[in-house]
């Protein structure tokens, strides 16, 4: 019985220390996702709130000559290079994610190869470039306005890896996953949770 009792007691006090250190992994996770967020509003205007910092201008894209009449655009690989590292320099983003990052503009450079050249003076819109990047959303006002309502609504955390929703406003919720290096949290994917029909992302 006395050996029953001490079993228990450990236990208990295993699955107590387990659930402390889970809490506090937890609060890490949503620091590295908020203070990522703060710090991302903080580079760049959003609603009537102008920028604490000023955001660096970087040449993404350049002009091709074809001819005296004729230009081809393509993504400045250098000037995104600068970009990524401007983002790296925030410590909340893992270099997995600034390779997505650096895909993503590979992609759009792939597709603006296929285009037709255009008059050196025009001026054309250019798929991917259109909308925030890093939230993937035309209106990410409607993100980063309403941070301080931002509530973590799923978490699943193995080891030194984080998968966690969160939401921001009615239907507005996005899915970030983490890895840990040492003692810090770093970001590895963040884009919509269309879980809901009703999404903001899915309209």
């Amino acid at each position: 019985m006395k050996k029953l009792i001490l079993l228990l007691s450990l236990s208990l006090t295993f699955c107590s220390s387990f659930g402390q250190q889970n809490i506090k992994e937890d609060e890490k996770i949503s620091k590295s996702v908020m203070g990522f967020l703060k710090w991302y509003k903080s580079i760049g205007a959003t609603g009537n709130q102008p920028p604490k910092q000023a955001r660096p201008k970087y040449s993404i894209v350049k002009d091709i000559p074809i001819n005296k009449n004729y230009k081809r655009q393509v993504i400045d690989k250098a000037g995104v290079e600068k970009y990524l590292d401007f983002y790296r320099k925030s410590g909340f983003l893992s270099e997995e994610y600034l390779n997505g990052l650096r895909s993503y503009f590979n992609g759009i450079n792939n597709n603006l190869i296929k285009r037709a050249p255009i008059k050196k003076n025009d001026m054309i819109k250019i798929d991917g470039l259109d909308r925030d990047i890093q939230l993937q959303t035309f209106e990410p006002e409607i993100i980063l306005d309403n941070l301080d309502k931002a509530v973590v609504t799923k978490s699943l955390v193995v080891y030194d890896k984080a998968l966690i929703s969160v939401n921001f406003y009615e239907e507005v919720n996005l899915i970030f996953t983490l890895t840990k290096h040492k003692d810090v949290w770093l970001i590895d994917y963040l884009g919509p949770d269309n879980t809901s029909l009703k999404s903001f992302f899915r309209q």
